[in-house]
């Protein structure tokens, strides 16, 4: 039963991940024709500060919602309101300091485009409670249409303002209409409606969680932008937009898989807090079967990358490509920094949670700073080593809970990564031998490096198979 119920929640979250991030990304690539690398640096750079915004008008209220149980509809209805009051705060703030931002980049341009992209901020906050409403209940059909909805309008809309010569505005208003749609969508399509009601008792109890969820967050929405902020002091906005967009190309999987895991293990490995041999079978089970499609995707754009970033951005975009080697190296294990922490989210330790992401940031912006002096290509390898420190802090504390170690969780992985870096490295000798068009060249080297690896995990006799067709099954 609980298979089951893990299977449809995972495809219908596959179905709202794909529908949202896979129209945004075709469409990210179209404009990535239409406009040039300073576009991209620039939205990059005001994507720290939205992103601070969401995470401060949140208030880690919302998965506070998912994690505990006893929530009752004036829990809710606080939360909304909070979050909306913040949301408006926080939108009103960010018009205010862009002329500052602007002014510390020395890009005029900045200024209005942070005043209008400051509007995501508040729109997301209208529909943040109904989002962990639908999780708790594993509903990922109605996320699904509703952010299919969104994402396809505001990427229609940004592609025809990039078509008419708007430029920027259209990256700014994709973000903005992205927000509002998919908020509008799930008033539409979910009947939970606010009351007008305020509790300051829910907060204290909500917050006990919240509080430790959103140092996390916020400590994480600071750090994954933060290089925009210094590469585009430091070196301009066409480098920021060259690794924003190998970022992009990295994290569509590595973010798909991830995003379609966590967002299915949180309400289900909450269900099973109690009985920590269930919930470390869970964790087994759901890590396996992510690394079982992160590592080809992941090392195949290692192999790979020069064809990729060709065929997927255009040769404009070249400079890019050695960028999308070092960070597909740096996301081969992030299901295993995802769903350990899921599993400690899961079992209520906010605190310990809030404790480690801050030792993490602060070891990765550590790393930020030493690998900034090197551009691009240093921030880049930063992340490989910040992707191993998350890794190993991490695992500590999932042994220590659930007797899960490093050992064992790099055992359960050691069947795909091996499979796919044989294949990888097969694909990657022969990229280098083959004068070919691009597509022709990624085409016929991703089937090859894919018989290559299934053909090693079927010789293997790798249990991990068996595990996904039976997932797969229902069985």
């Amino acid at each position: 039963m609980l298979k089951q119920r893990a299977l449809w929640a995972t495809l219908w979250s596959g179905s709202d991940l794909l529908a949202r991030q896979g129209i945004q990304f075709v469409a990210r690539l179209l404009l990535a024709r239409l406009l040039v690398p300073e576009d991209f640096g620039l939205v990059a750079v005001l994507a720290l500060f939205v992103g601070i915004g969401s995470a401060l008008a949140d208030g880690g209220l919302a998965v506070a919602l998912i994690q505990r149980r006893d929530v009752v509809h004036r829990d809710e209805s606080t939360v909304f309101w909070t979050n909306l009051a913040l949301g408006l705060s926080l939108t009103i703030v960010l018009v205010l300091v862009a002329p500052l931002i602007a002014m510390y980049l020395d890009q005029p341009r900045l200024m209005p485009l942070a005043q209008i992209s400051a509007l995501a901020i508040t729109f997301s906050s209208l529909g943040s409670v109904h989002v962990a409403l639908l999780s708790k209940r594993i509903d990922f059909r109605t996320q699904a249409l509703a952010g299919g909805v969104a994402a396809l309008l505001s990427s229609a809309i940004a592609l025809t303002l990039a078509l008419t010569g708007f430029g920027v505005w259209a990256l700014v208003w994709q973000v903005v209409l992205m927000s509002a749609v998919q908020s509008a969508m799930l008033w539409r399509l979910h009947p939970w409606r606010p009351a007008t009601v305020f509790q300051i008792g829910s907060l204290r109890r909500l917050g006990s969680f919240s509080v430790y969820h959103l140092g996390s967050t916020l400590l994480e929405a600071f750090y994954v932008r933060l290089y925009a902020l210094l590469l585009g002091r430091g070196f301009g906005a066409m480098t920021v937009g060259y690794y924003s967009n190998a970022d992009a190309i990295r994290s569509l999987p590595s973010s798909f898989i991830g995003g379609l895991v966590g967002r299915v293990a949180l309400p289900m490995f909450s269900a099973e807090a109690a009985d920590p041999l269930r919930l470390r079978r869970g964790l087994q089970l759901s890590l396996r079967v992510s690394m079982l499609l992160n590592a080809p995707l992941m090392l195949g754009g290692v192999a790979l990358s020069d064809p990729l970033v060709e065929v997927l951005l255009g040769r404009q975009w070249s400079p890019a490509s050695p960028l999308v080697q070092i960070l597909c190296l740096a996301g081969v294990f992030f299901p295993l920094h995802l769903l350990n922490l899921q599993a400690l989210m899961a079992r209520g330790y906010a605190n310990l949670m809030f404790r480690l992401e801050m030792a993490k940031k602060l070891v990765g912006i550590a790393l930020l700073f030493a690998g900034i002096p090197f551009g691009a290509t240093g921030v880049a390898w930063s992340q490989v080593a910040f992707s191993l420190v998350a890794v190993i802090i991490n695992v500590h504390y999932t042994r220590q809970f659930l007797r899960y170690g490093m050992k064992e969780q790099l055992w359960d992985c050691a069947a795909p990564v091996f499979a796919s870096s044989v294949a990888a490295v097969v694909a990657f000798l022969v990229n280098t031998q083959w004068a070919t068009p691009a597509l022709f060249r990624l085409l016929s080297l991703s089937a090859l490096g894919a018989i290559v690896y299934v053909s090693l995990l079927l010789l293997m006799r790798a249990k991990v198979v068996g595990e996904a067709v039976a997932l797969w099954s229902g069985r």
